[in-house]
């Protein structure tokens, strides 16, 4: 396959008008905010409306960074002499002040910086934040879903609260053959906003190396992620044995308006193989030469076109595993286990603001993402999937409307149905039958919908952004921020 995307990708070479995309972040909607909401559907529409050129992989590192990347980027910016803007080190200090109702009321302190910076061939980006939090209701889950430490007033000698550190960052070499990369961070492929099969931003963030590299119209990513069997990494024993994760991802852009992708990952469990990292070694073949019980494999394709008139239509079909090709979408087996992706993205520009409409409906299988024993190869981290948040046995239909402003304003509604079976296989954590013909049901009973609105209010500025949200339906909160840059 990779030799294949390679030939065609010559003959696609003379369709390719527009220059390379720009570096591109990931979203941040828990802790670790960027400066301006929602970027990877801000990306998402500037490929929309033909502004850049589509590209599937996020966090995207190819390319200098993105000129009218909303929001502030370094105020504190040094230079190196004689060597013009190629060197050079940005900092951005934070300071900043929330409050979250839903599991009680939750007051929460943030500070730290956003540091970037340039030296030759090399760059960096760091987001490093001190957390802290009063009220909420006793041994709540963590916001993020990452550990968090409590601490007792009469032992620190102020009051409870929970104290925590966060960081995403990435350090990247530039070379000739590709930009290798050593990161912090979750991955986003494919072609979705909300609801990609194989990795997700809303994954937990993981230590991961990546290589990427572009010839002419054909991209290839490689990836290895450090993943954590139990969801605490401080107290779950499960983390003394190590989960693994390489994965793959080919983009082919074909003219200026069409963009096919393949990706593929392997899970592996307390054993390492780093010669899976190359790009060229095929993850699903090279998966028949490991133990089976100790590896979980997934292979995705995904295709995106775009109008000419502001608008994308997309699809993702993600297989984990399958009885035979020919049934794989006939029969209910725990051994048929895939997932579907389809959306639509379009935008409108009127003055001063831009307009856009997304709609997206996802369908996992029963067994998706899970393995043979219990905290194994499945593919998750720290206690959820990396790709479909929702797990297996569920349907997802997304609508959201957004408008952006260029003087930094943005408004935001999205609803949501969202199904969830109860059966064996509906959680990623069920062990999948040792028999391939064991028979299942997708959404099996009275399955009513949990229906979600999520309206936001934002407003950045070169030192403060303002922020305000909602969740109404299922699981009600509010959350409302203020952060002040430097």
């Amino acid at each position: 396959m990779p030799r294949l995307l390679a030939a065609l990708s010559f003959l696609a070479l003379p369709s390719i008008l527009q220059a390379g995309p720009c570096q591109a972040p990931l979203d941040r909607h828990l802790l670790l905010d960027n400066s301006a909401p929602f970027l990877v559907e801000w990306n998402h529409a500037q490929m929309a409306a033909g502004e850049a050129a589509l590209d599937m992989t996020l966090p995207r590192r190819i390319g200098k960074k993105c000129r009218d990347l909303p929001g502030p980027q370094g105020h504190l910016v040094l230079r190196d002499s004689g060597e013009g803007d190629q060197d050079s080190l940005a900092l951005l200090a934070l300071v900043g002040e929330e409050y979250r109702f839903g599991q009680g009321s939750v007051w929460a302190t943030e500070a730290g910086g956003i540091f970037s910076g340039r030296k030759g061939m090399a760059s960096f980006n760091l987001d490093a934040r001190l957390f802290a939090e009063a009220g909420g209701d006793s041994g709540r889950p963590s916001f993020d879903r990452e550990g968090v430490d409590e601490q007792a007033g009469e032992i620190s000698g102020s009051f409870d609260h929970r104290a925590y550190n966060r960081f995403r960052g990435d350090l990247n070499l530039n070379l000739p053959f590709g930009t290798l990369t050593a990161a912090r961070d979750a991955a986003h492929w494919g072609p979705g906003v909300f609801g990609n099969n194989m990795l997700s931003q809303e994954a937990v963030p993981f230590f991961q190396y990546s290589y990427s590299a572009r010839l002419g119209a054909l991209q290839v990513t490689s990836l290895y992620g450090d993943l954590l069997i139990g969801n605490n990494p401080a107290y779950s024993r499960e983390n003394l044995v190590s989960r693994s994760l390489y994965a793959h991802r080919y983009e082919l852009t074909l003219g200026k308006n069409w963009l096919v992708g393949m990706s593929e990952q392997i899970i592996l469990y307390d054993m390492g193989k780093p010669f899976l990292f190359v790009p060229i070694f095929p993850l699903f073949i090279s998966k028949g030469f490991l133990y089976e019980e100790n590896n979980n494999g997934n292979l995705g394709f995904d295709l995106t076109w775009r109008a000419s008139m502001g608008g994308m239509l997309y699809g993702e079909l993600l297989i984990d595993d399958l009885e035979s090709p020919f049934s794989l979408f006939t029969k209910s087996y725990s051994q048929n286990k895939w997932a579907a992706l389809v959306g639509t993205h379009w935008v409108k520009d009127f003055r001063g603001m831009r307009a856009g409409a997304i709609f997206e409906i996802s369908h996992v299988q029963p067994w998706v993402y899970s393995h043979f024993t219990p905290a194994t190869a499945q593919a998750a981290h720290q206690g959820y999937p990396l790709g479909n948040q929702a797990g297996p046995d569920s349907r997802t239909l997304i609508l959201k409307l957004y408008s952006r402003w260029a003087l930094g304003m943005y408004a935001g509604s999205k609803l949501g149905l969202y199904w969830k079976g109860r059966a064996p296989g509906s959680d990623w954590q069920d062990a999948t039958p040792k028999d391939p013909l064991t028979p299942t049901s997708f959404l099996a009973g009275d399955i009513e919908p949990d229906w979600v609105w999520e309206p936001d209010l934002a407003f950045t500025g070169r030192f403060a952004r303002v922020s305000l949200g909602a969740r109404v339906g299922t699981d009600p909160a509010i959350r409302a921020g203020l952060t002040c840059y430097y």
